[in-house]
């Protein structure tokens, strides 16, 4: 006879994992035959393509046809007459040895209290519900585009949806009393920029410091140096995730030169797998890992992942969008979570995209998901003069409003970081498309005094820009900055025949 699974059991490999499933399937059948009360509700949902193994399937195809026909399931007598029938008419589908010694381990788990199995059937009644609707769409779906129409998309969203629906209707609606709940005060890793226990973003373009400030920043905290205003971190040891800049020839150095206490500073290349292979990280998969070596260390501070983005898992999927906003969410959030359960700050490194008409929201990835899951968000900026100033402003805080950026200057002989005492654009400012142009308040000056004296043609200003070493990118942002009047066709139309005319007024 065989033993009923417990809850404790688990597939080890395939073939384990196949016979799970199908004793677990067949012990579904056993109590649909011998304890159809304990079915409940779920009685009515079982359908006889839920079963993989094609002889538990058409019992319970015979099933299913007694219950509709007389309105309860058949005795085991019963039974065994309805299946004695079927195979006279189903000699070539099935053997009748194999088909009757299934039917004899179904009645030998009679015996079992189907305590389990109970608890296992609307499950896999869900599950089966939502794997049969994909299926059964993508079929529909097929069939239509070979007969040379269109798929209704519509009518078979609804129906994955409502198998959707079906897989969480055993849920519950948690609620929780506000007046259950103690206010409790966020830590910082930096007071007012880096929280504990959160996701925070730095963002910037390739080059801009990004990497070298994070590892400045890992220095900090390894010696519990202070920051620039003045405020002390907690010490701690930093998890460096880094798949672009090398460790050895630069990560270290720099650690090496910003004082970092290196015992503090732990590397994760990648991971070893149950082959002995390695891979690389990816929050698709090995966030639970992480995890457990953040807990393992029981130390850990920061954890930097530079780029963020390289670690998507992109290469495993070969599906991730960073333009979803459910994407990012799916693998964001999962890293948010965690964050919040060991108490670490997580600072992800990532970069903007090169479209500075967007939206600030939108200019990491080009979906709203990112800046959403995150805490905090920084933003490192520089005019790409070696020599001058950066930018550590805010772009978004969950926390508080207004706080103040930082200037500073890496030094391009010897990398030092040194923090100045001048004004700090916003990032709406930073972002902007003029930002960095060497001598955009000129171009913009020139082109009102190119105009000051009356209307002009485009020809005749780009011309005279070309002159002044204006490139017409240039000329057009400053038409944009100044806000000119809408350009007016002069003459006839086509070309040779005409010109556009530009004017202040």
């Amino acid at each position: 006879m065989t033993t009923e699974s417990t809850p404790n059991q688990r597939p080890l490999d395939d073939e384990q994992a196949f016979r799970f499933a199908y004793e677990l399937q067949r012990q579904i059948v056993a109590m649909l035959l011998i304890a159809p009360e304990r079915m409940g509700e779920n009685l009515s949902a079982v359908r006889p393509e839920h079963f993989d193994n094609p002889i538990l399937s058409a019992m319970v195809k015979l099933l299913t046809d007694f219950l509709h026909k007389y309105s309860r399931v058949p005795s085991v007598t019963e039974m065994e007459e309805e299946i004695t029938l079927f195979l006279e008419n189903n000699s070539k589908r099935f053997d009748a040895v194999e088909f009757m010694k299934v039917f004899g381990d179904v009645l030998d788990d009679a015996e079992s209290d189907f305590r389990y199995v109970a608890d296992k059937t609307l499950e896999f009644i869900q599950d089966q519900a939502w794997i049969h609707a994909v299926l059964d769409s993508a079929a529909d779906a097929t069939k239509a585009k070979q007969r040379g129409k269109r798929p209704d998309y519509e009518k078979l969203s609804l129906k994955i949806l409502t198998a959707a629906t079906m897989r969480t209707a055993g849920d519950e609606l948690m609620t929780v009393e506000a007046d259950s709940i103690e206010p409790t005060e966020i830590t910082w890793l930096w007071p007012e920029r880096i929280p504990l226990g959160k996701l925070t973003l730095l963002v910037g373009d390739p080059e801009s410091g990004k990497s070298l400030f994070t590892t400045w920043m890992a220095a900090h905290v390894t010696t519990a140096s202070r920051w620039p205003d003045l405020c002390t971190p907690p010490v701690g040891r930093v998890l460096i995730l880094q798949s672009e800049d090398g460790q050895e020839d630069t990560v270290l150095p720099r650690l090496i030169q910003y004082g970092a206490d290196r015992s503090k500073v732990t590397f994760v290349p990648g991971v070893k797998t149950t082959e002995g292979q390695e891979r690389m990280f990816t929050l698709l998969q090995d966030i639970d890992k992480l995890k457990k070596e953040i807990v393992r260390r029981g130390d850990v501070k920061p954890v930097i992942l530079d780029p963020v983005q390289g670690y998507f898992g992109g290469a495993l999927s070969g599906k991730v969008n960073t333009n979803s906003d459910a994407h990012m969410r799916a693998i964001l959030t999962p890293l948010k979570t965690m964050a919040e359960e060991t108490g670490v700050a997580v600072v992800g490194v990532a970069h903007l995209n090169k479209s500075s008409q967007m939206d600030m929201m939108y200019r990491i990835g080009g979906s709203i998901g990112i800046m959403g899951v995150a805490r905090s968000v920084w933003l490192i900026r520089w005019n790409r003069d070696p020599d001058g100033v950066r930018y550590f402003q805010s772009m978004k805080s969950n926390r508080k409003a207004g706080i103040p950026g930082l200037a500073f200057n890496i030094n391009k002989g010897n990398g030092d970081v040194t923090f100045l005492d001048v004004p700090v654009p916003t990032a709406i400012e930073l972002l902007s498309s003029t930002f960095g142009e060497a001598g955009a308040a000129e171009v913009q000056g020139w082109l009102r005094e190119q105009l000051a004296s009356g209307p002009k043609s485009s020809k005749e200003i780009l011309e005279a820009a070309e002159q002044e070493g204006f490139s017409p990118g240039m000329v057009y942002r400053a038409k944009k900055s100044l806000g000119l009047k809408k350009p007016q066709r002069i003459g006839g139309v086509g070309r040779g025949h005409g010109y556009w005319e530009w004017s202040l007024t």
